[in-house]
């Protein structure tokens, strides 16, 4: 009995013990949980807190650099326009500011000479200045004729005339030049003559000229082959570009033809005359080119020969004069002798 309650209490004890040595080991399970978890939310707390303050000073920043942006763009597209305007009224005052320009950069070169740096600086930035005001003004004059285009300006210029000079040769007003020619109201008088006379509608073309053979369009179609579109009111230019060249020129001039433009490798006579148009039309200005030289050169040396002539006779004229002066005395010396031989006959 002894021994079996001696047993009981030594089993009690070990549970005992080790009911304690549970508690014990979760006690400091549970501190070092709650303690490791603290230190991840604390951890995690601070590199959250970190983030989000560098990403939203990184996005203040990005929003300042935008506006500072947005501003730069808006002052620079209020200084262009403002130079803009400004580049205008210099284009209608240059000619008074010339003077003071040119002064102004004589007295700023002036200043350069000085040791001060901010002077230098200021210089450059005259300088600087005054040649960005330079440019526009240039491009406000320049551009807008660089951008200009005129659209009847489609062929070559083979006469080295405008329509503009034609219309003043034929003693016309240009308005009423263009509508007897049925020609566009807005054709520009720069347009040259060979583009504005491709412009003619086709009926009034061949109401000028009356080809053989083609006193109506229809007859003009028949006879130059032209495609069924083409009507009354088909530019002239349009018109003969659809004709092949055997219709063009005719079957007899064709070999000529070709041969003179340098055609026969690469045209014949079913070949349209649109295909070949630029190569002719740039043969003839060349031609047109070379023979106003010629005779520019020989002008030059007409001129030059009658300048010649003119100083020969200007040399030549005090020997006329001097002979001039001395006919007198031959007459007089004649009339002395006449009228000695008239006292001597009444002697004898």
């Amino acid at each position: 009995m002894d021994e079996e309650k001696n047993l009981n209490e030594a089993a009690e004890e070990a549970t005992e013990a080790a009911e304690n040595v549970v508690d014990e080991a979760a006690e400091a399970a549970e501190e070092t949980v709650s303690e490791a978890v603290d230190e991840v939310k604390e951890t995690v707390g601070e590199t959250a807190a970190e983030v989000v303050d560098e990403v939203t000073e990184a996005a203040e920043d990005a929003a300042d650099t935008v506006e500072d942006a947005v501003d730069t763009v808006s002052e620079a597209a209020e200084e262009t326009a403002d130079m803009f305007e400004g580049a205008a009224e210099s284009v209608e005052g240059a000619a008074e500011n010339a003077e003071q320009t040119v002064q102004y950069g004589e007295d700023m070169l002036g200043e350069v000479t000085q040791p001060e740096s901010k002077t230098t600086k200021a210089v450059v930035i005259a300088v600087c200045a005054v040649i960005a005001a330079a440019i526009i003004v240039l491009a406000v004059i320049f551009i807008p004729k660089l951008l200009y285009k005129n659209p009847y300006e489609k062929y070559v210029d083979t006469t080295g005339r405008t329509i503009g000079e034609i219309a003043e040769m034929s003693g016309m007003e240009y308005d009423k030049f263009l509508e007897t020619y049925s020609l566009p109201a807005d054709m520009p008088e720069d347009t040259t003559e060979a583009s504005a006379f491709n412009a003619i509608p086709i009926s009034k073309v061949l109401e000028m000229y009356q080809y053989e053979n083609m006193a109506t369009v229809d007859e003009a179609k028949s006879f130059l082959a032209l495609p069924d579109w083409v009507d009354e009111n088909t530019p002239w230019g349009d018109a003969i570009g659809e004709a092949p060249l055997k219709n063009y020129v005719g079957e007899e001039q064709l070999d000529a033809f070709l041969e003179h433009y340098g055609l026969q490798d690469t045209a014949n006579g079913d070949t349209l005359y649109k295909e070949v148009r630029q190569t002719v039309d740039e043969a003839d200005k060349k031609e047109r080119e070379e023979y106003e030289k010629q005779m520019e050169e020989l002008q030059a040396q007409m001129e030059e020969q009658q300048s010649q002539s003119d100083d020969e006779t200007q040399t030549e004229a005090p020997a006329d004069d001097q002979a001039q002066t001395e006919a007198p005395a031959d007459g007089q010396a004649a009339e002395q002798t006449d009228a000695a031989d008239t006292e001597a006959q009444p002697a004898q």
